[in-house]
């Protein structure tokens, strides 16, 4: 951290820019290394939780949702990074669903989860994730065999789109509280989301 000098108070909140930090009664500049170490632990934290949720929904278990819970809270509590920071309604929404889990309430997770399509969000004219079409792809690639690296290869495509709404959105999180604009909202289900993030 860098200290930046003094200041007779807090500053409003929302008046501090990207990176500036109040810490002790001075502005703190973070630095990029620690913002970037932040970030690789928020991706491999949500990696091992991608992983463990797909074991609960096949297999479920009270010791299994409560160290789902517990890996939630601690990608909930890591700081701000240089590209992102934490979902924190996302991660409330699955703190109380893990806490509060009974036999059965798993099939809500795998709705979320499931695995027979890839879910994409789409912005003004482009795919906003494009990522996750191209893992099933590179997956499709690995099965040919061979080198990939400067092959040539032919896809053959069978595409069919179902429109999700807040029920089954994997997306939802802080930009759904703020009431980002969303042509998938169907607002009772957004307000069911809502209410469990807030338990």
């Amino acid at each position: 951290m860098c200290r930046c000098g003094l200041w007779s108070a807090e500053p409003a909140a929302g008046n501090l820019e990207a990176g500036w930090l109040w810490q002790e009664g001075v502005f703190a500049l973070s630095d990029a290394l620690t913002d970037i170490a932040r970030d690789v632990e928020r991706e491999g934290l949500l990696s091992r939780i991608g992983r463990l949720e797909r074991e609960f929904v096949a297999a479920p278990s009270a010791d299994r949702a409560a160290e789902l819970e517990e890996l939630w809270r601690r990608y909930m509590g890591v700081g701000r990074g240089y590209w992102g920071a934490s979902d924190s309604a996302r991660a409330r929404e699955r703190v109380a669903f893990y806490r509060g889990w009974k036999p059965g309430d798993e099939a809500w997770l795998a709705r979320l989860l499931e695995a027979d399509g890839v879910v994409i969000r789409y912005g003004a004219g482009f795919i906003v994730n494009p990522r996750a079409v191209e893992e099933v792809i590179e997956r499709a690639l690995l099965k040919v065999g061979g080198p990939l690296d400067y092959s040539v290869f032919r896809l053959k495509l069978t595409v069919e789109a179902e429109r999700l709404t807040c029920a089954a959105c994997p997306f939802f999180g802080d930009a759904c509280l703020m009431g980002t604009a969303c042509n998938s909202r169907v607002d009772e289900e957004l307000a069911v989301r809502k209410a469990r993030c807030r338990s």
